[in-house]
């Protein structure tokens, strides 16, 4: 029965997706591809796709008010949704969602930036473009751990885009996302038809999101270590309270 929900589900993802990828591309039309109705769309679409996934989010601290680079720890597929819904700003993502049906056109909606992690020269042009979307007053959210990662805590952080913040004098405010099943984790090399069948027909998903204080530093090391910090210790609290209620 759960497999059948999954699938179903799975159905119900790709028309809802599929449709709001033309009135999505109309609206961006009708008004100039302006960043507000980008902001809308992908809200919008991020949250009915909660909705369908019966993705339960158990928010913590504060949203971001002012421009910002939010650095989340990296989980599942869905931590893109689960942000976005929350915080619909320019994503960095990797360059393989654009072969992804719908997601690849959805990419350019979402403004996302797609980068090649394993190509230099894609990394230095990935950065060039974070800086373009901080030059026109967007906030930027970035995986600096590059991959997913099945945790309890975070992989080692990549500088780049500390080095963006600190260099341009922005605010980086940790993100920690947190699955109940341990198992809603992608990582590796799993194939998203199987893992979605397997996880995504259960009748509710919970997952905490925390938000944290934001912080500089001018020294772009000294910043992603703080940052992973402020991370780490938000995993360490959720998964010590997760062993007390068990």
């Amino acid at each position: 029965m759960q497999r059948f929900i999954a699938l179903w589900r799975l159905v119900l993802l790709i028309t809802v997706s599929f449709l709001w990828l033309i009135m999505g591309t109309m609206l961006q039309w009708i008004t100039g591809h302006s960043v507000k109705s980008s902001r809308w769309v992908v809200q919008t679409w991020a949250t009915c796709v909660l909705k369908i996934l019966h993705i339960k989010i158990n928010l913590y601290g504060n949203l971001p008010d002012l421009q910002a680079m939010v650095m989340a720890n990296h989980r599942s597929y869905l931590d893109i949704f689960v942000l976005l819904a929350y915080f619909p700003e320019s994503i960095v993502g990797k360059k393989e969602l654009r072969k992804w049906p719908i997601i690849g056109q959805a990419t350019k909606l979402a403004r996302m930036v797609l980068v090649e992690r394993t190509n230099v020269k894609s990394l230095f042009e990935t950065m060039g473009k974070i800086e373009m979307a901080l030059n026109s007053g967007s906030s930027v959210i970035l995986f600096p751990e590059g991959t997913t990662f099945k945790g309890p805590h975070t992989l080692k952080f990549k500088t780049g885009g500390f080095a963006v913040a600190s260099q341009k004098g922005i605010q980086v405010i940790p993100c920690a996302i947190s699955y109940f099943d341990a198992e809603d984790a992608w990582v590796g090399n799993d194939y998203f038809i199987p893992h979605f069948i397997n996880q995504m027909g259960k009748p509710l998903t919970e997952v905490n999101l925390w938000f944290g204080e934001p912080n500089y530093y001018p020294d772009a090391r000294q910043l992603k270590l703080v940052t992973q910090d402020a991370i780490n210790q938000m995993l360490v609290d959720w998964n010590k309270r997760k062993a007390r209620a068990n």
